[in-house]
């Protein structure tokens, strides 16, 4: 939305004044328009290709927590080595069962 269209802030309603002295900020996630308190907050937005914190309103900051976490674990979870397969298997009193095959297959002593 264009600021000369946007004459007070989309939370708190404070009328803006004649600019330069309250100035009019954009939400970089939520497009909003509101004032400086409404619009202090600044946060990386990976969904949007901005990797270098920017200008967020104060009800996107926290939904960017969570949805930057979530990335994150998301992306350490697709990055995670799979666990080894152990070599064998072990009888209750410590020997070896048995050892693996090559397709995955427990090839059993006998």
């Amino acid at each position: 939305m264009p600021d000369f269209n946007v004459h007070t802030c989309h939370s708190c309603h404070t009328k803006f004044q004649q600019w330069p002295i309250s100035r009019k900020h954009h939400c970089r996630n939520c497009g909003n328009v509101f004032c400086n308190s409404c619009a202090n907050y600044y946060k990386s937005i990976p969904s949007l290709n901005l990797t270098r914190p920017v200008r967020v309103c104060r009800d996107c900051f926290p939904k960017l927590d969570d949805i930057n976490n979530h990335t994150t674990i998301e992306q350490t979870t697709k990055s995670a080595s799979p666990m080894p397969i152990q070599n064998g298997c072990r009888q209750p009193n410590g020997t070896p069962n048995g050892s693996f095959n090559a397709n995955g297959g427990q090839k059993v002593k006998g």
